[in-house]
């Protein structure tokens, strides 16, 4: 990890969404997801000006729609899209308009590994979107499956699956105020809407 990685590295879940119905082709939250992504929003906010102000921030959000929703409602400012990190990066095959590749086809196009998605957001941390992004912090809205792959980089598996709009944030300062090489702490705030405001030193817990 690059000695000016950013000192937190802050994950969000896409608040709730929908797959398409008519009228809405590409799907996106739901009434609740985008109620879900505002009080998270404010949530954050509150603990801004600590843990992010000093040094900047930047936020990234996945490319799925809900989670560029849940970006823009977060009210942080500005984002930017991050790589896909839930697709492989060889383009897939291209079909003509209006056809389909049969079964046997569909079966044979390249799909993502839980190891292919580990690789990849290992390569991502270490990569100038993370470690190069020459900020104090980081915020990146992302897909749960690229959120847990995060998890198993960073920290052994846990049995407990992240909310929508859940945050869990990771840290390089130690307790006494010296910045590790490693993230070494972690915190997990479930439904961020409902927890007091600001942030709790306390709830940091060392990686074990």
């Amino acid at each position: 990890m690059h000695s000016e990685a950013p000192v937190r590295l802050v994950l969000i879940r896409p608040g709730t969404w929908a797959p398409p119905e008519p009228g809405e082709p590409l799907g996106g939250l739901t009434a609740a997801g985008r109620a879900q992504a505002r009080a998270c929003g404010r949530w954050l906010r509150s603990v801004a000006v600590p843990l992010f102000t000093a040094g900047g921030f930047s936020v990234v959000s996945s490319p799925a729609r809900q989670a560029r929703q849940t970006a823009e409602l977060l009210g942080l400012g500005p984002w930017t899209p991050s790589a896909d990190l839930s697709r492989l990066p060889s383009p897939a095959p291209s079909f003509a308009a209006g056809a389909y590749p049969s079964s046997a086809a569909a079966a044979d196009l390249p799909r993502m590994t839980p190891a292919d998605l580990r690789e990849r957001v290992a390569a991502w941390l270490s990569g100038p979107e993370v470690a190069g992004a020459s900020v104090s912090a980081v915020v990146a809205v992302c897909p749960v499956d690229v959120l847990l792959a995060v998890r198993s980089v960073l920290e052994s598996d846990s049995p407990w699956m992240p909310g929508h709009c859940d945050v869990l944030a990771y840290s390089r300062l130690a307790p006494g105020g010296e910045v590790v090489d490693r993230y070494r702490w972690r915190v997990w705030v479930p439904q961020p809407w409902s927890a007091p405001p600001g942030w709790n030193e306390n709830l940091w817990q060392l990686i074990a």
